[in-house]
């Protein structure tokens, strides 16, 4: 099927905004599309073999002016995608198909024949009215908080009803549902089976997904989690070369500077979130600017903390602060051998811990003997992703993790 990929564009900017994982890219071209046009978003489920993640593999697709399909994220890529592809287009040129519907595709080998994978996929008619969706899109841009998504994948009697969805909001930290989106149509008894495997599903893996059949009704649970948070404080040449290797990566990036020019002249992704603010420790919120800030910044599970500022003692002072008054998960400075023993010999006097300092990422990144500034960026990248993600498709268990901060 041809047509065009591309990534979400903001109806008040021309550039293209890469807002994360293919999940939040979809959502946004569903949720903040300019076109105002009907979409079709595409859905993994359940499969055997290289099955997409579900909770972040999402495609949304959508027919331009011209009637050109356009694709926005992916649930795999391959053969497998393309049938999905050829099908939500059907969807969108005839009218009369069913609003929702669960298929199966299966992937051959292109050689042999062998049977390698078969996926099932939700294809759901959507537009930017949708409750249960802004709030997905709201849980992923909000630290301490997990969502569970539940879909009604069918039976639909009327072929024009639309998907229904409940989203549910916990706060982690204390198994609080803070909020439900949303709305199923079922009995008491069904609702009340269904938001009790919700809030068990939120204590338990980061990625974690379930089926659910009351006769005749079939439905899927997926977990939602909140989008990791970067920091990278410094706007210098290594810290914008950060920026841009971590830009499509799924972090919400923040760049923090105590200099308005420098950050005013850096060219940086559209959806980089800039901050200038004061590094001078007297301030009343110093190196976060507000307090809002500096909380997610403390987010054990989900922040992430880069220190390559303009001088040794703003670096010294920043690592300070986050030893008395943060927990994020990941702290990491650039510095040489000498300035990093300097540093270690400074927060030494100062009361920090030797425990803390010896969990500082320095030197940081992956030793990858690069030495230009782009070098450099990708080996942090590389280390960021491999803290986030353990080197495994699926995270390790966020609840025992805040259990180590919060007992």
């Amino acid at each position: 099927m041809a047509g065009t990929s591309a990534s979400f564009e903001t109806p008040t900017d021309d550039k293209k905004v890469v807002l994360g994982t293919p999940l939040d890219m979809a959502l946004s071209c569903i949720l903040h599309q300019s076109h105002q046009r009907q979409c079709i978003l595409v859905s993994p489920i359940l499969g055997t073999g290289q099955l997409p993640t579900p909770q972040i593999s999402r495609m949304a697709v959508y027919l331009d002016d011209t009637q050109k399909p356009c694709f926005v994220g992916t649930v795999g890529g391959g053969n497998m995608e393309g049938q999905c592809r050829d099908h939500a287009v059907c969807m969108l040129r005839t009218p009369s198909m069913p609003s929702v519907a669960s298929i199966a595709f299966t992937v051959h080998d292109d050689c042999s024949n062998d049977f390698i994978g078969s996926t099932r996929f939700l294809f759901e008619r959507a537009d930017s009215h949708d409750d249960a969706l802004e709030a997905i899109m709201a849980i992923r841009s909000r630290p301490f908080t997990v969502g569970v998504e539940i879909v009604k994948v069918g039976p639909y009697s009327d072929p024009t009803a639309r998907c229904q969805r409940m989203v549910l909001a916990v706060d982690p930290r204390t198994d609080k549902l803070e909020s439900i989106s949303g709305c199923v149509d079922t009995d008491d008894e069904t609702r009340a089976s269904l938001q009790a495997r919700a809030l068990a599903l939120s204590r338990g893996v980061h990625m974690e997904l379930t089926t659910l059949r009351t006769d005749p009704a079939e439905w899927f649970l997926y977990t939602i989690a909140p989008r990791p948070s970067l920091f990278v404080f410094g706007a210098g040449h290594v810290g914008q070369e950060v920026v841009y290797s971590m830009a499509r990566s799924g972090f919400v990036i923040h760049i923090i500077d105590d200099r308005q020019d420098i950050m005013d002249a850096a060219d940086l992704p559209t959806n980089t979130i800039k901050h200038v603010v004061s590094f001078d420790p007297a301030s009343p919120v110093p190196f976060f600017g507000t307090k809002t800030l500096e909380l997610e910044a403390s987010d054990p599970v989900r922040a992430f903390v880069v220190i390559m500022s303009r001088g040794h003692s703003a670096d010294v002072d920043i690592l300070h602060h986050i030893s008395t008054h943060m927990t994020p998960r990941y702290v990491g400075m650039m510095a040489s051998k000498g300035k990093a023993a300097r540093a270690v010999e400074k927060l030494r006097s100062r009361g920090v811990g030797q425990e803390w300092i010896d969990s500082i990422k320095c030197p940081i990144g992956l030793p990858l003997g690069g030495d230009t500034p782009g070098e450099i960026a990708i080996s942090i990248a590389a280390q960021l992703v491999l803290e986030w993600r353990g080197g495994r498709k699926h995270f390790a268990d966020q609840g025992a993790l805040y259990d180590v901060i919060h007992g």
